[in-house]
């Protein structure tokens, strides 16, 4: 009965590191949309919110593919 609550609970830190992952990338196209709207004036502000979400979005996509990696043969006591 726990692998099936570990499976499903897996499930679910794959679909909320997912939706890290496009908040991320949401937040990238954000700072881009609002860099060309001030018409290149606030670089250094939108540079930041854009790395920001650059590296949240690389550490949810690298988290995700971690989770395929890991050994799911664990030893059940």
């Amino acid at each position: 009965m726990s692998s099936d609550s570990d499976a499903l609970l897996q499930s679910i830190r794959r679909w909320v590191m997912a939706a890290v992952l496009l908040l991320g990338i949401g937040t990238i196209v954000l700072a881009n949309t609002g860099f060309i709207i001030t018409d290149y004036q606030d670089g250094l502000l939108f540079a930041g919110a854009g790395g920001v979400g650059g590296l949240i979005s690389l550490v949810a996509g690298l988290r995700i593919l971690g989770t395929f990696s890991e050994d799911t043969n664990r030893s059940v006591d």
